[in-house]
């Protein structure tokens, strides 16, 4: 943020204004559904809550799974078997680079 004209309490304002939420929590929740995109489609048990954790860019799976927790109101295990009849579609790496 050096080379920018503005400070970055100016520009989260201004995002916050447009959009309404921080661009802190806005990222969170990005990264929270697709976390919960990869939950309900992991059913064969390929990853474990930890990975999905950390693809979605959590460093700390229990920081994850709290988030998970308030947000969906279940954990993210019980979130994977509570859609387990459910088909979600997965979000492939280019996509989840955009998102991200």
């Amino acid at each position: 943020m050096r080379g920018l004209p503005f400070s970055y309490d100016y520009l989260r304002k201004l995002f916050k204004k447009e959009i309404g939420v921080t661009p802190h929590r806005y990222l969170n929740d990005l990264r929270l559904q697709v976390a919960a995109q990869y939950l309900a489609g992991n059913q064969q048990g390929g990853l474990n809550v930890a990975e999905i954790s950390r693809l979605c860019g959590f460093r700390e799976p229990l920081y994850f799974s709290r988030m998970f927790k308030k947000k969906y109101g279940m954990s993210p295990t019980a979130y994977s078997a509570a859609s387990s009849g459910k088909e979600r579609e997965i979000p492939d790496s280019d996509s989840m680079k955009i998102m991200l």
